[in-house]
C-alpha cells in the first residue's frame, strides 16, 4: 500500500504526513558511509545517484540511461547501507539524482521538503515508467501522487 493510502486508511491527511516528518541527521555516520562508498566505487570526481532495485519476482528494474545527462559514474543507493539517512552527504554531493518508487525516494523527498537535505540545486528525476502497477486493480493511487503533492521545483517526472 502506498503511503498516501495508508495515511487515509488510518484517518490522517496529507498535512500530517508532510508536517510531522522529522529526521535529525547523524553527520559523523554520514561521513563514515560517504568515505566508505566513495572508496568502494573508486570515485575521484563527480558522480550520479540512482535508485534502481530488484523486485521480489526477481526482475531488475533498470533506469533508461538515456535520461542521465552526463557520463559520470552512477552509485545505486538501493540497499547500499542499513539506513538511507546515512547516505545524505552522498546524495548532497552528487551531480544528478535519478529515482524510482521506493523508501529511498520518499525519504529524499521528505528530507528536501523539510529542508533537512540540501539538494535544491540538484535536478531530481523520478522515473515513474519503471514500477509495475499490478496493484492498480485495488484502486490505489500511484506513488507519483506522493511526490507531486506538492511537486518540488527541482523534481521532474519522467
Amino acid at each position: 500500500v502506498c503511503s498516501s493510502d495508508l495515511y487515509k486508511m488510518v484517518g490522517l491527511n496529507n498535512n500530517v504526513r508532510m508536517d510531522k516528518f522529522n529526521y535529525i541527521r547523524d553527520f559523523a555516520m554520514e561521513q563514515t558511509y560517504y568515505d566508505k562508498i566513495i572508496s568502494k566505487y573508486n570515485i575521484n570526481g563527480k558522480y550520479n545517484i540512482v535508485n534502481s532495485f530488484k523486485l521480489p519476482t526477481g526482475l531488475i528494474n533498470n533506469l533508461d540511461m538515456k535520461h542521465i545527462n552526463n557520463d559520470f559514474p552512477c552509485i545505486n543507493i538501493s540497499n547500499l547501507c542499513e539506513f538511507n539517512g546515512w547516505l545524505c552527504k552522498l546524495i548532497e554531493q552528487s551531480e544528478e539524482i535519478h529515482l524510482v518508487d521506493g523508501t529511498n525516494t520518499m525519504f529524499i523527498y521528505y528530507c528536501q521538503y523539510k529542508n533537512i537535505l540540501n539538494i535544491n540545486d540538484h535536478k531530481i528525476y523520478y522515473h515513474d515508467y519503471i514500477r509495475p502497477r499490478a496493484w492498480t486493480d485495488f484502486k490505489l493511487h500511484y506513488s507519483v501522487t506522493m511526490i507531486s503533492n506538492p511537486l518540488l521545483s527541482n523534481w521532474y517526472i519522467i
